[in-house]
């Protein structure tokens, strides 16, 4: 319950026992239950939009100190330009400390803080560096940069940090490839365990972007790490089925907003698996040196060993739910121990979409006997994707691949019309 529900529950409670619906031990009941009595502990009145604001004043109050030193830099001595230098960060770190102590302060003083921290950390780095004349890479400056500002994430509890941090963790996996999805997956414990706003209704958007964030790091990182395609379709493959159980295991089983891991994780196998469908991604496979166990042993294999974990554990749980898109992990890790001159590229190709076109039955069906849109339109999406990939691999005219797409708009809106009046009977 939010902070608001809760106040308005603690005004109530003393009406509701004066008029007699609510008893004495009721009362006490629900005020141990929901924690009313650390509500005096609390700041009062903040919303949402106070500790959006407050967060978006300490990036821009970053922003205005770095642009002042910029125009009067030329200016000072050498000893001037460190103290300023490091004044931002010290300044920083100064509220930091107000904010956790003597007693831990409210959210927006919190965001606050940790948005001036994040850009305090650049800018220090930046000017000290400039002022001795310290040589450092952009890339070295990005991963010095991630982890002096990772602490305070955790310290300070900063959802707008931690979006930010996961944010720069996507931008050096893409941009530097590497083992940056380490970056990304420190975080996770922030989004899982302190703040779990993935799952709550408020915060769906946030979670989302966090989802999206790590997605991002831990499957572009690995895959351009290699110069073989089939070990980076192989390792693609186990960064989205790790997502898709991680997802599965710690969200909640309904609700397809309250699911962003497992659902990017179900589209990036979904992607794989398309991928495999097409003849010429086995035949420009088959001419690297294939999946030798040297070039397995690396950070990337972590990957698919979280995956063959979670796939495990699905079956020691009995989550048969997370079989079919499990499965395609099973496909991936046997093609891989398979010779490269043994490949037949029209046999897997059309093993590829044999098992593509049984998961999107099988989940057209269950979304049909569960009253599920979400997997109704999952097995929808799976068939009629790989029907227009298969139909675009033929030389038909603009005309028909048109009514083709017709045809399927309308079964699109056909079959979620039938199924929202088939849940109103």
């Amino acid at each position: 319950m939010s902070q608001g529900h809760r106040q308005w529950l603690a005004s109530e409670l003393p009406e509701l026992l004066s008029k007699g619906v609510l008893n004495q031990r009721a009362a006490s009941s629900l005020g141990e239950y929901f924690n009313l009595d650390t509500l005096a502990d609390e700041p009062q009145g903040l919303s949402k939009m106070t500790i959006i604001l407050a967060a978006v004043g300490g990036l821009l109050i970053g922003g205005g100190i770095i642009m002042i030193f910029a125009h009067n830099w030329d200016q000072m001595s050498r000893v001037s330009r460190m103290l300023l230098a490091l004044s931002p960060l010290i300044i920083s770190q100064i509220l930091a400390l107000l904010a956790l102590f003597p007693k831990p302060r409210g959210a927006a003083w919190r965001e606050a803080t940790a948005a001036l921290m994040f850009c305090a950390v650049p800018a220090s780095i930046a000017l000290v560096g400039q002022t001795y004349h310290i040589s450092n890479d952009f890339q070295s400056f990005q991963t010095l940069w991630f982890l002096l500002v990772l602490p305070f994430v955790y310290l300070l509890r900063a959802k707008l940090t931690a979006i930010l941090a996961m944010l720069l963790a996507a931008w050096m996996a893409a941009l530097h490839q590497g083992d940056y999805w380490l970056c990304a997956a420190a975080l996770l414990p922030f989004h899982f365990l302190l703040e779990p706003y993935g799952r709550d209704q408020k915060n769906r958007l946030i979670g989302w972007l966090f989802a999206l964030g790590f997605s991002v790091s831990i499957l572009l990182s690995p895959i351009a790490a290699t110069d073989s395609l089939s070990i980076a379709v192989l390792v693609f493959m186990g960064g989205a089925a790790s997502i898709y159980f991680l997802g599965s295991f710690t969200e909640p089983k309904h609700g397809f907003w309250n699911r962003p891991f497992s659902n990017l994780g179900a589209a990036g196998i979904a992607l794989n698996l398309l991928v495999y469908t097409f003849t010429d991604i086995w035949q420009s496979a088959s001419s690297d040196s294939g999946f030798s166990l040297e070039r397995l042993l690396s950070p990337e294999l972590l990957l698919l060993v979280f995956a063959v974990i979670g796939l495990a554990w699905a079956l020691r749980s009995k989550r048969t739910d997370l079989l079919p898109l499990g499965s395609a992990l099973l496909f991936s890790l046997a093609v891989a121990f398979i010779p490269v001159s043994s490949w037949r590229p029209d046999l897997f190709s059309l093993l590829a979409n044999s098992l593509v076109l049984s998961l999107g039955v099988w989940y057209l069906w269950r979304g049909i006997d569960d009253n599920s849109s979400s997997q109704m339109n999952f097995g929808l999406v799976l068939i009629m994707t790989l029907i227009l990939l298969r139909f675009f691999d033929q030389d038909f005219s603009f005309i028909v691949k048109g009514i083709a797409f017709i045809i399927i708009g309308c079964a699109f809106i056909g079959s979620n019309l039938w199924q929202n009046q088939r849940g109103k009977i």
